[in-house]
């Protein structure tokens, strides 16, 4: 979970993002600003959750020290 300030600084971006897209600023409150980035965070993550749980999916980390293999669901 991001530290309060790190939202508060997202939802600073993302108020210039609608000025310079010339969106009047009062259309979205802070709180409108907040569920849009919850809304795209959930799809995000949606995302990510369907694509480890369909079956056979190389899991894949270039940072990672661990070794990655196909994974099949007969493992499981």
């Amino acid at each position: 979970m991001k530290p309060i300030f790190a939202v508060r600084l997202n939802i600073k971006k993302m108020k210039k993002k609608i000025r310079d897209n010339d969106i009047p600023s009062e259309a979205l409150s802070t709180d409108d600003l907040f569920q849009i980035r919850l809304e795209l965070q959930s799809k995000v993550l949606k995302q990510m959750i369907a694509k480890v749980d369909s079956p056979g999916i190389e899991i894949d980390n270039p940072k990672s020290k661990v070794k990655t293999k196909k994974i099949s669901p007969n493992d499981v």
